[in-house]
């Protein structure tokens, strides 16, 4: 679809088309609302242009990570927003290296990545020329060897590679909780603790104003949503539903007092429900480890 592969299009039972073996999915699938599915089909050439190998790059590394993908109107700008796009050069040298460790056992183990006009979404790049520039780069820095349509790690390419994803373990987890203190401090004081045994650093709002940019940029850099339907905050609602539409995993729970009131619970699963803080950090960090 956005890599410009024709593949077959299977529809699931929620009215969704799936897409298999194109070079967006490689092994793996991902899915399109049937309605998004029509809207792409009405935009013009230069819309395609400026946003279909973005979307390409984004779902190849969600696949990558292991990530569901289901794009939909309502989330397709937040895709295209996502902090996981790079911007620079750099950023798409730091790609290249991570999706090549990801798929390799070690350093000087060739991948071939023919035929290589299907690869350059793997730099998120707009075309062909551009991710032969960022091959070329990486080669003169000798992080990368290049053999035709075929590459490898050299063994300072692998150490660099191992250090961006050692950078990137420490995982961040959004707490999305209402700004009441008496719920949100003893929640913070309770979780926080848990969620770092976890592997998780929490970011938690301050902010009044809550549906911001700099809301919407800390969720977009996290891995786990966590989003606490106690009071009903509308801000936790927005939280969950946006960090859904991004592909993010995202853990509901909720008070046991305020269940009879909870709404649909945008994560998609069975809400926790607790009685305690405490009780629902243990409840937390055995829900995270099935994950």
């Amino acid at each position: 679809m956005f890599c410009e592969k024709t593949v077959p299009v299977k529809p699931n039972e929620d009215g969704a088309y799936l897409f298999t073996g194109c070079s967006c999915s490689q092994d793996g699938t991902y899915a399109i609302d049937r309605r998004f599915y029509e809207d792409l089909n009405k935009l013009a050439p230069a819309e395609k242009r400026e946003q279909f190998y973005l979307l390409s790059g984004l779902i190849r590394e969600m696949l990558e990570l292991n990530k569901d993908v289901y794009i939909t109107r309502e989330n397709k700008d937040a895709m295209l927003a996502s902090a996981m796009i790079p911007t620079s050069l750099e950023e798409k040298m730091e790609k290249c290296l991570l999706s090549l460790h990801r798929k390799v056992e070690g350093p000087n183990e060739l991948l071939s990545l023919a035929p290589i006009e299907h690869s350059y979404n793997i730099t998120y790049s707009p075309s062909l020329q551009e991710f032969i520039y960022v091959l070329e780069e990486l080669k003169t820095q000798k992080l990368v060897e290049r053999r035709g349509q075929a590459l490898s790690l050299t063994p300072a390419g692998w150490a660099k590679a191992e250090e961006l994803k050692e950078n990137r373990s420490s995982k961040q987890c959004f707490l999305a909780v209402g700004m009441e203190p008496e719920l949100l401090e003893p929640l913070k004081a309770a979780l926080l603790p848990k969620l770092k045994e976890s592997g998780y650093e929490a970011v938690t709002p301050e902010a009044e104003e809550r549906v911001d940019r700099s809301t919407e940029q800390a969720i977009r850099g996290s891995d786990l949503v966590i989003a606490d339907f106690t009071n009903q905050a509308r801000s936790v609602y927005f939280e969950a539903g946006y960090a859904k539409g991004l592909g993010l995993k995202v853990i509901g729970t909720v008070r046991r007092d305020s269940t009879a009131g909870l709404l649909l619970d945008p994560s998609g699963d069975p809400p926790i429900v607790w009685d305690t803080p405490e009780d629902l950090a243990e409840q937390l960090q055995e829900r995270i480890a099935k994950k």
